[in-house]
């Protein structure tokens, strides 16, 4: 799989900081972060169907399989893979059913993934949710992963949650409208924001009472 590096300039950093001092105080203890994304479309939205409802280690080990059966990911593999294969690669009946309604959507020209590079977050979401099995949060993981796309905070995404709660130290329960309201501050840079809510499980930060608390 071809990868791309996110490029985020020092403006936008400097924005993500100014955005409140927890935030900063995140960034400044972590430093820069070099991640990558996949400009392969297809190849993306079967991997966030893959992910759907899964640990990150259960569903790279899923795709894993997947890519092995299916070296050559594409509609027409797609189409020709016997069910049973789909089973013995670990996916629900469900899953596989949502796959082969994106390829069929994709081979009928229902879905004309090109297209996506000249329309807005709306529009893409509007047709991608119009297949069967993709929510906000495939969406949201597409927009990001796949089309590099740097204003994009899941409210959907557990390790989001989570890493809000603890930044802002507010346990229980997030609402929506909490989550709105940092989601606003973050604007236009949430995408970067959401590297670092992430890093914070990723690192293990959670042992900290709090983000003022690390060395």
């Amino acid at each position: 799989m071809i990868y791309k590096e996110f490029v985020f300039t020092d403006d936008e950093y400097s924005q993500l900081k100014n955005a409140d001092p927890n935030m900063k105080r995140l960034i400044e203890s972590i430093g820069k972060l070099e991640r990558q994304y996949s400009p392969d479309l297809f190849r993306s939205l079967i991997s966030c169907i893959v992910s759907q409802q899964l640990s990150n280690k259960a569903a790279e080990a899923i795709f894993l399989k997947f890519t092995r059966a299916i070296p050559d990911l594409s509609p027409e593999s797609i189409e020709a893979l016997p069910h049973a294969l789909f089973r013995e690669i670990g996916l629900s009946n469900n899953k596989i059913a949502f796959i082969k309604d994106l390829s069929e959507a994709v081979l009928s020209g229902k879905l004309v993934l090109s297209d996506f590079y000249d329309k807005d977050d709306t529009a893409i979401a509007e047709e991608l949710m119009a297949i069967k099995g993709i929510g906000p949060w495939t969406v949201e993981m597409f927009l990001i992963f796949s089309l590099g796309k740097k204003d994009v905070l899941s409210f959907g995404d557990l390790g989001i949650r989570k890493g809000i709660s603890w930044l802002y130290s507010r346990p229980g329960t997030l609402t929506k409208e909490d989550f709105q309201s940092i989601a606003n501050r973050y604007s236009p840079n949430k995408t970067l924001a959401s590297l670092y809510l992430w890093e914070i499980g990723n690192r293990k930060l959670y042992a900290y009472e709090s983000v003022f608390e690390m060395v």
